[in-house]
């Protein structure tokens, strides 16, 4: 029996110890798409100086598109918009500093992390 990609429906002819012949069709079920990997994520997050930080996150697994929600944990004044993969903010010199980033994809799968860095007067 010869399976195409095309066609559901299959003609089968079996072969009986008793060398009688059974000939019927079948119908074979479309595949079930394999599930996305695990949503992941890990923000990355740098003083650029003067007070100022950046954050950056790439996404892993999970199914596109994605949502982004920023929420400063840790001396930590988001200054852009908290909603795309990228944010700028402020924070004091010379403390520890540290965001959160919630991740959501197409299917309602979240995944967190946090982005803990040091505030600091110059750029690294």
């Amino acid at each position: 029996m010869a399976l195409t990609r095309h066609s559901p429906t299959h003609r089968v002819t079996l072969l009986l110890a008793s060398l009688l012949t059974a000939v019927g069709t079948v119908d074979i079920a479309a595949a079930v798409p394999a599930r996305a990997a695990a949503l992941s994520t890990t923000p990355d997050c740098e003083s650029s100086g003067g007070g100022h930080f950046t954050c950056f996150s790439g996404v892993s697994g999970g199914t596109a598109p994605y949502t982004f929600s920023w929420q400063p944990v840790t001396n930590a004044a988001i200054t852009s918009s908290t909603t795309g993969s990228l944010i700028r903010g402020a924070c004091t010199v010379n403390r520890f500093s540290n965001v959160k980033l919630t991740v959501t994809d197409a299917t309602g799968a979240t995944a967190s992390g946090f982005g803990p860095f040091t505030c600091t007067a110059i750029a690294p």
